[in-house]
């Protein structure tokens, strides 16, 4: 219940068929360098917080879940906040993944899932607020995922198999449940890089994807897909809607 400030890069997990876990129950954790989950091949690790507020204190306080190994990064029931960039899935052949759960995310730079070519990432999120001040990648160039039930999203620049010069992502997004919002300010992008696809799944509700600002633009590539999936009948659901674009 106290407060845990670790000074040095954290190593969670960082030798070769090495695995290791770190779980923080309450009070602070405050990491001022990187924390590497997971940070070689052939390695696993993990690191949990539950009722926890952990924030990382300056600009090189990177996150990798799965560095170049396979790791997990949990948020429950927690606050998160951090100036620089969460990478799920950095290298090539590494597995990243990240639970939110019920938790406030704040991201002051970039999140990026599936940094690499051959790396794999995905984040799952139920209930709570996830924030992106910067870029969402998703992937860079490996494969990622973003499940979102009862969440809300919020991010400026957003990339579903939409960023470099290659065509190996491969990025999906999937909304569901009551209470789902995926807010994006400046733009979004889908498939133009690869194979990309967001599923909004509205019911009950009014929700889904948000472009909040007038002068947002949205990009599909030819590999780029959305699809509304109405899953109660929209006469019965009152002021619905999948796709809602500021202005327009």
């Amino acid at each position: 219940s106290g407060s845990w400030i670790q000074k040095g890069i954290m190593y969670v997990g960082s030798q070769k068929s090495g695995s290791g876990g770190v779980v923080v129950r309450g009070g602070g954790f405050q990491p001022q360098t990187e924390v590497r989950i997971a940070s070689a091949a052939g390695a696993s690790g993990f690191l949990t917080v539950t009722n926890t507020t952990l924030i990382l204190t300056n600009s090189s306080s990177t996150v990798y879940a799965g560095h170049s190994g396979s790791g997990t990064l949990d948020i429950i029931d927690s606050t998160m906040s951090f100036p620089a960039i969460l990478y799920v899935a950095n290298a090539a052949g590494a597995t990243g993944s990240v639970h939110l759960v019920d938790s406030d995310v704040t991201n002051r730079t970039s999140l990026i899932v599936g940094n690499t070519a051959g790396s794999f990432g995905s984040i799952a999120q139920s209930g709570g607020r996830l924030t992106v001040t910067d870029y969402f990648r998703l992937p860079a160039n490996g494969t990622g995922a973003y499940l979102a039930n009862d969440a809300v999203f919020s991010g400026k620049w957003v990339t579903i198999a939409a960023y470099g010069t290659g065509s190996t992502a491969i990025g999906r997004v999937d909304l569901s449940g009551t209470q789902r919002v995926f807010r994006v300010s400046v733009s979004l992008a889908i498939g133009t890089q690869g194979v990309g696809s967001i599923t909004n799944r509205v019911a009950q509700y009014a929700g889904g994807i948000d472009l909040v600002e007038s002068t947002a633009t949205l990009t599909v590539g030819g590999t780029g897909n959305i699809h509304i999936a109405f899953e109660e009948d929209p006469v019965e659901l009152g002021m619905y809607w999948g796709l809602r674009w500021k202005g327009d």
